[in-house]
């Protein structure tokens, strides 16, 4: 969450857990964390430096997950056109590795037939969504 908020790139309101350290989630304690994870203080560097570091790892990340699905994908008989859903406060990410992935992809609040308003936050609380699905899918 400290990567993506240094990037401008957290959703509002999509964080709900404690920061790490329990503090606050401005950006500046959002560097500070960030800064302690890799052994530094915030004030010895920029916040551009930051940012590159902070981009760095959410690069990272990303090739991790990417190679990992590559790898599911490789060993599983699916369909070429087989969708990714995406899920999660993560579901713009999802959308762009499904492209890299060259797999057509699928809102969760679209699956879930959410109407316009919850649309956003069912596919963010995708889990909590889909147990009310099928807790209403046995009544």
């Amino acid at each position: 969450a400290d990567a993506r908020r240094i990037l401008g790139e957290l959703p509002d309101n999509a964080d709900q857990q404690d920061a790490a350290d329990h503090r606050g989630k401005t950006l500046d304690e959002s560097v500070a964390r960030f800064a302690r994870c890799l052994g530094r203080d915030s004030v010895d560097a920029t916040h551009d430096d930051w940012s590159d570091a902070a981009r760095d790892i959410v690069d990272q990340q990303l090739r991790a997950i990417h190679n990992a699905c590559s790898q599911v994908l490789a060993a599983t008989p699916l369909p070429e056109d087989a969708p990714v859903v995406a899920a999660g406060i993560g579901a713009p990410l999802v959308t762009t590795l499904a492209s890299k992935l060259s797999r057509p992809c699928r809102n969760f609040g679209d699956l879930a037939n959410a109407t316009d308003d919850c649309r956003l936050w069912a596919t963010r609380c995708a889990p909590a969504a889909a147990v009310a699905l099928l807790a209403t899918a046995e009544n």
